[in-house]
């Protein structure tokens, strides 16, 4: 509930495990913990470096794709 703190705990996991395999469901879930935040410029970096890591065609690619489609729908 507190995506500051969210951040905090993502970032640090990036640091220790930098070669997990969750590393781009973190990057996902940063994305989400911006966008809470109303940080749009942040959450589509996150979602374009999933992207970028693991393809359209992925679980977590099609999720991040759905979110920015959501960033084009707004007004």
């Amino acid at each position: 509930n507190d995506p500051d703190e969210a951040l905090v705990y993502y970032q640090k996991l990036l640091e220790e495990y930098p070669q997990s395999a969750s590393k781009g469901l973190v990057h996902l879930k940063m994305g989400f913990a911006y966008e809470d935040m109303e940080d749009r410029s942040n959450a589509e970096a996150m979602y374009r470096l999933v992207l970028q890591e693991h393809g359209s065609q992925s679980r977590l690619g099609q999720l991040a794709t759905q979110r920015l489609h959501t960033f084009s729908d707004e007004p």
